[in-house]
């Protein structure tokens, strides 16, 4: 099991060779965006040779057009297991949910006894705290049952691909259309 100063290396090399650019390109770049880090250095990152702090970790993440999670776990969620610490590892999927602040590691969260508990303490700490206000709001809780339901009736385009089931789509498509009107109404009374 790869550990994350390797994984780090191997990212960066991966997409670095999937964007065609050379580690002189990259450390270039770098050098634009105001981070230099020079070629041996970049190469020794990629060898997995030497540490990443957070400010090389954000600008390489910047200059290759990714994300720092991209970085920093497996490049697939299907993935067996991803060492986070030497001590923690979990599923490809469980560690790209804890990233992108969904779900804590339950085994290693100790705020909260209960699993509800963690979650809920874990929602609070995860997010800015204006985006876990607007994630709480029921208009955004209803545009997010609307996304569902619209991606209901995709799917059953999707599958019917001859129109087989027009009516069925047709129901789909006015219950989700009631609810933009629903939730137009709560948010802004005087647009609906």
């Amino acid at each position: 099991m790869t550990q994350p100063r390797g994984r780090i290396g191997q990212n960066v090399a991966a997409l670095r060779k999937a964007r065609g650019l050379t580690t002189r390109a990259l450390s270039d770049r770098l050098a634009e965006l105001g981070h230099r880090i020079p070629q041996s250095s970049l190469s020794k990152i990629e060898a997995g040779t030497a540490r990443v702090d957070a400010e090389d970790l954000l600008a390489i993440a910047l200059a290759l057009g990714t994300t720092p999670n991209r970085l920093l776990l497996s490049d697939r969620v299907a993935a067996d297991s991803v060492a986070l610490t030497p001590e923690v590892a979990t599923s490809g999927h469980r560690a790209w949910a804890w990233a992108d602040g969904v779900t804590p590691l339950e085994e290693a969260h100790p705020f909260g006894e209960t699993t509800a508990e963690k979650l809920d303490d874990f929602r609070r700490h995860a997010r800015p705290v204006d985006q876990r206000l607007v994630r709480s709001a029921p208009p955004y809780q209803a545009v997010q049952d609307l996304l569902i339901r619209v991606e209901e009736a995709l799917h059953l385009v999707a599958a019917d691909a001859g129109g087989a089931q027009p009516e069925t789509l047709r129901r789909a498509l006015t219950r989700a259309e009631r609810e933009v009107l629903d939730l137009l109404a709560e948010v802004a009374p005087s647009a609906a």
